[in-house]
């Protein structure tokens, strides 16, 4: 088992951003509010909020850390960790 550090690195604004919204919103209304932001609907409204509130809940960092895991795998770097027997952490 290893842990993508780039896919991981991109989940950290929204994983903040739930923490954030959690005395504002309550627990469940903070992950709604940011699983708003992540997939762009609102599902408690129905209404589509776009690309401006995806913008602030981590939307882009997500996508680059998947594109550099991606680039990473395609480079050779993970398997060069691998080799160097580096436990657990890959790109």
């Amino acid at each position: 088992m290893t842990i993508p550090l780039g896919i991981v690195a991109g989940f950290i604004p929204a994983i903040n951003d739930v923490r954030k919204n959690v005395p504002n919103y309550g627990v469940l209304g903070s992950i709604q509010h940011t699983s708003a932001g992540l997939i762009g609907w609102d599902t408690v409204s129905g209404k589509w909020v776009g690309w401006t509130q995806m913008k602030y809940a981590g939307t882009p960092g997500m996508l680059a850390g998947f594109a550099a895991h991606i680039i990473a795998n395609k480079v050779g770097l993970n398997r060069a960790l691998s080799r160097a027997r580096i436990p657990l952490i890959r790109i």
